[in-house]
């Protein structure tokens, strides 16, 4: 269970440490990990553009909508080096008669 907790929360991290012998290893790791912050509160929008967002799917991070302009925020928080995050975005398309090029999501970040 406390493995589950850590890996819902937004920079979490939990070590089965059998013996002593592996507790240093453990602590040296997550030492490791606090040098190596690449990016600290990342948010990032999705905004819709000749289109209109469905669903966007990120895990467990906490998301938020505004309907004003049809965007949708996703609250990273911390990501570390090499650290990726994956971001599903679900869009519906108007209908075209014809082949076209257009845009149809903007996608902004902060941190």
């Amino acid at each position: 269970t406390l493995k589950a907790i850590a890996d819902k929360s937004m920079g979490g991290t939990f070590s089965d440490v059998q013996n002593q012998d592996n507790l240093s290893i453990a602590f040296s790791q997550c030492l490791a990990g606090l040098l190596t912050v690449a990016v600290q509160d990342l948010k990032v929008t999705f905004t819709k553009v000749n289109s209109t967002i469905e669903n966007v799917s990120a895990g467990n991070y906490p998301q938020s909508r505004d309907n004003s302009d049809d965007s949708v925020t996703v609250l990273f928080g911390d990501l570390y080096e090499q650290e990726l995050r994956k971001v599903i975005v679900e869009l519906l398309l108007p209908a075209v008669s014809r082949r076209k090029g257009t845009d149809v999501l903007r996608i902004t970040y902060t941190y």
